[in-house]
């Protein structure tokens, strides 16, 4: 049962080219922009042969790279910082919401087994596994 939420849990992810594609640029440009966010701390999902794939959020955040980059307005590795920064706190963000609503969204047996272990200061507890 836990495999179910954690299917229905998992964003949706798009390819390298589908999110170029969105972008209106190159693969190779798509590459070289998701190298630059990772050396300024940011991080994407890869699969099993190390591709990077792209959840909503990463969309939304090489798209405000684009938009800080596409007249030369502020240069590629400050853009890269701002852009990485801002989508670091927005995944904070979202990871307490999660957090606040896991024990929400458990089937109704869950809710005992997971109780004991979960506090507000338990960071890693998922609907699924609590660690």
């Amino acid at each position: 049962m836990g495999d179910v939420i954690e299917l229905v849990a998992r964003e949706r992810t798009y390819s390298g080219r589908e999110v170029a594609e969105m972008l209106g640029i190159g693969a190779s440009t798509l590459r070289k922009w998701g190298m630059l966010l990772e050396q300024h701390g940011y991080w994407f999902l890869r699969d099993n042969q190390n591709r990077r794939e792209y959840r909503q959020m990463d969309v939304s955040c090489l798209t405000r790279f684009y938009e800080l980059t596409k007249d030369q307005l502020i240069p590629q590795e400050e853009a890269a910082q701002i852009s990485s920064a801002k989508t670091t706190r927005e995944r904070e963000r979202l990871t307490e919401r999660r957090l606040l609503l896991s024990p929400l969204l458990l089937i109704p047996s869950q809710h005992k087994t997971l109780s004991k272990h979960w506090t507000p200061s338990t960071k890693s507890c998922t609907p699924w596994r609590c660690t």
